[in-house]
């Protein structure tokens, strides 16, 4: 029993005292320093209880205890060790039961902790997912405004394919007639000239003279009108010769019967197109002159090739302009079918079309690629 006191509950309650002097730190750290006061009492108990009541042992032949011992204490302080041992371990009891308390609190604050993370979870998860469901709701009327662009796009495809197909019959009326009266009168009075030439006789030679000039001048205004026609459709200069000069037969014929005069610049050195694209291009300038023509109302009209990076083609008047904005509003795309009819064309050749003009300003339409 002296041994087990002098060698276990002496240094064990050193220790012990110890380590509840350094767990006031860590009370301070987690917010619960108002309980430090109970670790201190506990730590002097505890020492007490261990080095002055462990050390009064009973008397025996181990030393000290043949000279210090419970017999000392008494005598010394008039009342017997184990009384104050009790008192040591009551005041230890209650310290101890009031630092337990302690863990209670810190139970409590990581509770409170966990129930605000909670909340504050809540919290973000609700403003995240109202910010999802703001960007779904955007996501949902842009992909529906998307559609609605896509299906009236698809119907003016369909009414700009109509008007295409009511043109070319148009255009095939007009090749029809002016073949038929033009052409065809002229084919016709030169058959019956030349049978009735081929009934005279060989001594009215005069008259035969007179009459193969006449019908060879009708030839000459028949090969004309032919080549007008041509023209017209497709002109020679175009498989010929190329886009540019194309284009400045374009542009001499145009000045010949219209209020602008037009011209023509040519920056760096023209290389050839596929035909597909030099056709596309052709067609565009001969869109946008015939706009200008109806329209624009301008007196001067240029048309510039720029070939030193890629090709850019540029189609400038001075006319009144218009507000490109309000032009292709969807209640006046169907005014504006020219325009739409050159972005298709740019499109097929993967070429970028871009216009800008303003009320009284003129035009510029741009073709890049």
């Amino acid at each position: 029993d002296v041994l087990a006191r002098y060698i276990l509950g002496m240094p064990g309650a050193a220790v012990a005292c110890i380590a509840l002097l350094q767990q006031r730190a860590i009370f301070r750290k987690r917010g619960i320093g108002a309980f430090n006061w109970d670790l201190t009492v506990a730590a002097i108990a505890l020492i007490f209880y261990g080095l002055i009541g462990q050390c009064f042992v009973p008397e025996s032949q181990v030393f000290p205890s043949n000279r210090i011992n419970a017999d000392l204490f008494r005598d010394f302080t008039g009342f017997p060790i184990q009384l104050f041992r009790a008192l040591m371990a009551a005041t230890l009891a209650v310290a101890m039961i009031r630092v337990l308390r302690a863990l209670e609190v810190e139970s409590q604050q990581r509770l409170e902790a966990a129930e605000l993370a909670k909340q504050d979870a809540e919290r973000h998860s609700r403003e995240e997912l109202g910010r999802l469901n703001d960007e779904l709701r955007r996501a949902n009327d842009e992909t529906t405004r998307l559609l609605q662009e896509v299906q009236q796009r698809d119907a003016l495809r369909g009414e700009l394919l109509q008007r295409i197909t009511a043109a070319q019959e148009n255009e095939r009326k007009r090749i029809a007639r002016e073949l038929h009266d033009g052409t065809g009168q002229v084919l016709t009075g030169l058959a019956l000239g030349l049978r009735g030439t081929a009934q005279l006789d060989c001594d009215q030679l005069d008259k035969v003279s007179s009459r193969l000039s006449q019908l060879g001048a009708m030839a000459t205004t028949a090969l004309g009108e032919l080549r007008m026609l041509i023209n017209d459709l497709r002109p020679p200069q175009l498989d010929d010769m190329g886009l540019v000069a194309a284009l400045r037969w374009q542009i001499d014929s145009i000045n010949q019967r219209s209020e602008f005069f037009a011209e023509i610049d040519v920056i760096g050195d023209p290389f050839i197109l596929p035909p597909e694209v030099e056709t596309t291009l052709f067609r565009i300038v001969q869109e946008a002159l015939t706009n200008i023509s109806k329209h624009a109302k301008a007196t001067q009209v240029r048309v510039t090739l720029n070939y030193t990076k890629g090709l850019k083609l540029t189609i400038w008047d001075n006319g009144v302009g218009f507000d490109p904005a309000a032009m292709m509003q969807p209640d006046k795309l169907r005014k504006a079918w020219g325009l739409i009819g050159m972005q298709e064309r740019a499109g097929l050749i993967n070429a970028a079309l871009d216009f800008k003009s303003e009320a009284g300003a003129g035009t510029t339409l741009t073709i890049s690629m």
